[in-house]
């Protein structure tokens, strides 16, 4: 009877990976009908949960999971609130007390096999609640670190400390905690197999923390390893997202795009071949982007071509409530826009994502870095054309934003804070002072490696210099601005860029 049921989870289990997900269903209720305990059924139900998240359905995954999670012993509220939430946090900060790095290192292994299963179960639970609607994830993640601290640790307990850190130093405001709950994370993967959760760690850490203090560009490498790691071990599903990271991480890092491209349409096979089709979605806006950057797109504005149709895709988002994906829509959109001039639609994109990367503690660096960077340049443009009054509230609010990024990280932020600095002299007439700004923004964004962020500082500055007479100048900081954008591979700007100015 042992050897059906596991040939069954078996079964259902490759039919699951192979994207047969009408088979995954006649192999699991077989193991559900036969099954005469809990604990019998309950590598079926994981299963069932995943297959379920495989085919884009996140938020049923994680409601299937809660539920049996439930009948486990671990039950959460239906609706939960900022109060549980707040009530969650302070009770695992206090089980956590005063306990250094090597005291949880230190800690036993989880013994009892009930509590491993349902570690199991909350992992599951947690990474499709992060991709839904996010309504489970602190009290998910709050539950995993204090059952490893009761229990001990299991295989789970690295990602759950590396999530965790990262949700409390949201909370905060703090991102060196994140930083420590990341490299306890990593050291903890030294107690186990690391195939076994190193693609869910290192996508949390390198993905999700690391970028909030530390050179962006360092954390490339060991997201091409998760994914390389995630394909071996059969983790299809951490891999397509340890690939989806990668790609916006390296977008945002000013790789070259003409090589990214071709990185991004192989990971894109990928997803489509191991039938990741919510992360494949999620990574059209990249997709395009940088296909609009590239010259491959009849209009460059638009993020409408081989990869998606803006104006479909943003319906689809609204429709089904998919918050990230309607976010990062607008942030490339706004992105976009501004590059090309379009500086009215720039704002107005912005605006309509006001409140992005402050809705919640599980933001990532990268885009809300972004959407603070141009969102505050917009403005300050517009308030030199029009007048301060209408965008005085969005210049400060960005300014002081990007200047708490830049406490955190000045390698990935300080450069476009003087960039930001530079157009707000300008705006109130210092013009000894802009000059100044401007070339420290371009020379700063030089020597960290941010050459799409140098030729923007370049671009500027020739605006600035045409805009007060001095055609030398500006003539020179065009031609320096050319050739980075030519560099990063961005030839529709480039080509932009020339036809405007030189």
């Amino acid at each position: 009877r042992e050897l059906c049921l596991d040939l069954y989870d078996s079964c259902a289990e490759m039919e699951s990976i192979l994207g047969r997900f009408e088979d995954v269903k006649g192999r699991v209720d077989e193991v559900l009908q036969r099954g005469r305990t809990l604990q019998e059924k309950l590598r079926a139900y994981s299963t069932l949960i995943k297959s379920i998240a495989f085919q884009g359905k996140k938020n049923d995954a994680a409601s299937t999971a809660i539920a049996v999670l439930g009948c486990l012993g671990e039950s959460f509220p239906s609706t939960p609130n900022e109060s549980t939430v707040q009530e969650e946090l302070v009770k695992t900060q206090a089980m956590l007390g005063a306990k250094k790095q090597d005291d949880i290192l230190n800690m036993k292994l989880m013994q009892d096999a009930d509590k491993r299963e349902v570690m199991k179960l909350l992992a599951i639970a947690f990474q499709c609640d992060y991709a839904g609607n996010r309504t489970y994830v602190p009290l998910l993640l709050c539950r995993m670190v204090q059952l490893s601290l009761t229990f001990g640790l299991s295989r789970e307990s690295a990602m759950a400390f590396a999530f965790y850190g990262f949700l409390i130093s949201g909370f905060l405001n703090d991102r060196d905690i994140g930083s420590r709950f990341g490299k306890l994370a990593l050291a903890m993967l030294d107690k186990f197999h690391k195939g076994e959760c190193l693609v869910w760690v290192y996508g949390a850490v390198y993905g999700f923390i690391s970028n909030w203090t530390d050179p962006i560009q360092a954390s490339l490498p060991c997201l091409k390893h998760a994914v390389d790691v995630g394909l071996l071990t059969g983790d299809t599903e951490a891999a397509m997202l340890s690939a989806h990271l990668y790609v916006g991480t390296a977008l945002h890092s000013g790789y070259q795009l003409e090589k990214l491209m071709d990185e991004t349409n192989v990971y894109a096979k990928q997803m489509l071949e191991y039938n990741q089709n919510l992360t494949h979605t999620l990574n059209a806006p990249l997709r395009q982007t940088i296909l609009n950057l590239l010259g491959r797109s009849a209009n460059p504005v638009k993020l409408v071509g081989d990869e998606m149709n803006e104006d479909f895709l943003l319906q689809s988002a609204e429709e089904n409530s998919h918050e990230v994906l309607r976010s990062m829509i607008s942030l490339f959109r706004m992105w976009l826009a501004y590059l090309f001039g379009e500086y009215h639609l720039a704002a107005e994109t912005a605006e309509k994502n006001q409140d992005f990367g402050e809705k919640t503690a599980l933001s990532r660096f990268d885009p809300v870095c972004c959407h603070t960077f141009y969102n505050g340049l917009t403005a300050l443009i517009l308030a030199r054309k029009e007048g301060q009054s209408k965008w005085t509230s969005t210049i400060e609010s960005t300014t002081r934003r990007m200047e708490v990024l830049s406490s955190s990280s000045q390698w990935n932020c300080q450069h476009k804070l003087e960039l930001m600095k530079a157009e707000y002299a300008y705006l109130e007439g210092n013009h000894s002072e802009s000059a100044n700004l401007y070339e420290s923004a371009a020379k700063l964004a030089e020597k960290h490696h941010f050459i799409h962020d140098q030729a923007l500082s370049l671009e500027r500055a020739g605006m600035f210099y045409l805009e007060n007479g001095n055609d030398t100048a500006a003539s020179i900081m065009f031609e320096k601005s050319f050739s980075c954008y030519t560099k990063w591979g961005a030839y529709s700007k480039a080509a932009h860029l020339k036809r405007l100015y030189l």
